[in-house]
Order: C-alpha cells, then sequence, then structure tokens
C-alpha cells in the first residue's frame, strides 16, 4: 500500500477533450441500471456495473482496451435517496485500511451510527496538528463504503495501471472519496487522475490538503453560475479540492435560476465543447 502522498506538482493545463469524454461518461450513467447501458464515449470498453440497494449508489467499471486503462463512473443525483445522502452535512473521520467482509460490514454500522467526533475512526494520515483531523462528508462516505468491496476486488485483480475516476454532482464527490481511497491502497500499483463536474465540496481543510497531495491530477470542472458548487458551506468547516477549472459564464439576472440550469450535465458537456 502507498502511505504516502504523492507530491503536488505544477498545475497541469486540463486535456478538453479528456474532459469531455468524461462528461458525457457522466452523463451516460443516468440511465436504469436494469437495462443495457451504451457507453458512447467509450464504445470498445468492457462495462461492471456495480450498484448499492441500500444507498442507491451506482458506478460502472469501463476497461478501455485501446489506452489500456480503467474509468470509473459514479453516477450523479437522481432521486430522493440520492438527495437524503447530500444533506447528511455532517462531517466525520474515516479509516481507508481494506479490511475483511466481516470487518466492513461492522464498520458501515459504526459509520452509520456515528457522530461528527467520533474518535476511533481516522483519516490514514494527518496533516499538521494532531488537533488538525482530516473529516468528510458523512453521507457521500456511506454512499462510497457501500460500493468500496466491488471496487477493490476489481482494482486486486485488474492489471491496468492508470485509473481515471469521474461522475457529475454527487457523482463528483464520490469520486473524489474513491480517488484518495486508492491512492491509500494501491498507490503502487495504480496512478489516478480524476475529472469532476458540478462536484460539491467532500471535506474540511485538512481533507483538502491531503487529497491535494495524494491526487494532484484532479481537474474540478464548474460551470457558470452552477449552485451546487457551493455546498455544503464553508463556514460549515469544507473546503474544495484542487485544481478549478472554471467554464466562465457572463453574469446574468437570472443568476438564481440560471445556477440549477448550469448545473445540468448537458450544460458543461455543451460549454466543454466550446473549448475544443
Amino acid at each position: 500500500m502507498s502511505r504516502q502522498p504523492t507530491q503536488k506538482l505544477e498545475a497541469i493545463t486540463v486535456d478538453y477533450k479528456t474532459a469531455l469524454q468524461c462528461a458525457q461518461l457522466s452523463q451516460d450513467i443516468y440511465v436504469d441500471f436494469a437495462g443495457d447501458i451504451s457507453f458512447m464515449a467509450l464504445p470498445k470498453a468492457a462495462s461492471q456495473l456495480v450498484q448499492s440497494s441500500q444507498t442507491d449508489t451506482q458506478l460502472a467499471i469501463l476497461e478501455d482496451p485501446v489506452e489500456s486503462k480503467t474509468v470509473i463512473v459514479f453516477r450523479g443525483s437522481e432521486n430522493n435517496r440520492d438527495w437524503e445522502t447530500n444533506l447528511q452535512v455532517g462531517t466525520q473521520e474515516q479509516n481507508w485500511t481494506q479490511q475483511k467482509k466481516e470487518a466492513f460490514r461492522e464498520e458501515m454500522k459504526e459509520v452509520v451510527e456515528t457522530v461528527t467526533d467520533n474518535g476511533d475512526l481516522i483519516y490514514p494520515e494527518e496533516y499538521g496538528e494532531p488537533s488538525r483531523p482530516v473529516k468528510m462528508h458523512r453521507g457521500f462516505i456511506n454512499a462510497y463504503l457501500s460500493v468500496r468491496d466491488e471496487i477493490h476486488a476489481h482494482v486486486q485483480k485488474s492489471k491496468t495501471a492508470q485509473y481515471r475516476i469521474t461522475g457529475h454532482s454527487l457523482g463528483g464527490a464520490i469520486a473524489a472519496l474513491c480517488a484518495v481511497d486508492l491512492q491509500y491502497n494501491f498507490g503502487q500499483k495504480i496512478a489516478i487522475d480524476v475529472y469532476t463536474f458540478g462536484a460539491p465540496r467532500v471535506g474540511n481543510d485538512a481533507f483538502s490538503d491531503s487529497y491535494n497531495r495524494r491526487i494532484p491530477n484532479t481537474w474540478r470542472v464548474v460551470n457558470g453560475w452552477d449552485a451546487v458548487t457551493g455546498l455544503p458551506a464553508p463556514w460549515q468547516g469544507y473546503r474544495h479540492v484542487e485544481e478549478t477549472v472554471k467554464l466562465a459564464q457572463k453574469f446574468t439576472w437570472k443568476l438564481i435560476t440560471g445556477s440549477f440550469e448550469d448545473h445540468k450535465i448537458s450544460r458543461y458537456i455543451a460549454a466543454i465543447e466550446k473549448q475544443i
């Protein structure tokens, strides 16, 4: 396991063609998982669909034979249960160490019942003083932990060395947690980059600092006045991860209503296409 973080590099210019592909995949996953999903942006990829009945978290693991990489796509907010996840804004600490299934189930019970200051659950490392613990959004952690076993099983058996993790809205938040977890447990085996679209804040400033060191190749794309990217608020103890890619929009008097329109993944795709 790679417990040491990757050192932060100079900011790398975003590849808009890759961003477009990830945005298209993030749109394709908004479908009924009972049917067949066609990922047009990666037509030759073999797909494994994963869904949690407990949290309704859904994702696809795509093996791309053309570029010899694996893409993990998380679905964003779509139904009432997803928004219940979004509204669980309390933060908590979390241990990312791999566990056996029985221990994992027991920890899931603890996570659901935990309170914010539970000192038994810790992040793999802390930057700075012990009084500055790394904490993450409770709802996002619950959503990710419900599918974590399947993701770990795939990485353990896969020969792919390059992983790309992406998602829109809630999917982008879970993608960030997945990335830092995989880097912690499999960083000596795989390289990771992340593209998120309209993602909310995931954790506190200590989490953001740690994440930025571990996953320097991250592009957090924000379209115009997307309101979701402002949640949860900084005064609640949250801070965004880097690097921000701003798809600028001119000021409009329809700022409030426009902000929710700007959150649509179709708006992200259209804005990125203009950059290519």
